[in-house]
């Protein structure tokens, strides 16, 4: 549900703008096999094709048009573009043994 664009060792994520309201910092992001934390987000959205390549998008699954919000993270990755996403909610595995 997102992308991870790294570059000079800064991981900045993009994520639509309907989705950007359910992101808080502090929330886990997965990018790939490593993990980091929600830092920062962007309280004001941008077009994709401002900040992003083609590629990107692709990646992100971001029309050139549609509205993103950039989402800072504590991540150390190579330079590069990732996908990415944002655990919005997860439940602990003992939860569905007591449960």
């Amino acid at each position: 549900n997102a992308v991870a664009v790294c570059e000079n060792g800064a991981v900045t994520l993009y994520v639509k703008d309907e989705d950007a309201g359910s992101v808080l910092v502090g929330m886990e992001v997965r990018i790939g096999e490593d993990t980091a934390a929600v830092t920062a987000i962007s309280p004001m959205p941008i077009k994709a094709q401002t900040e992003l390549s083609d590629y990107a998008c692709h990646v992100g699954g971001f029309g050139a048009e549609d509205w993103v919000h950039a989402v800072q993270t504590d991540a150390l990755l190579p330079d590069g573009v990732h996908s990415a996403h944002i655990i919005v909610e997860s439940i602990s595995p003992i939860s569905f043994v007591v449960n």
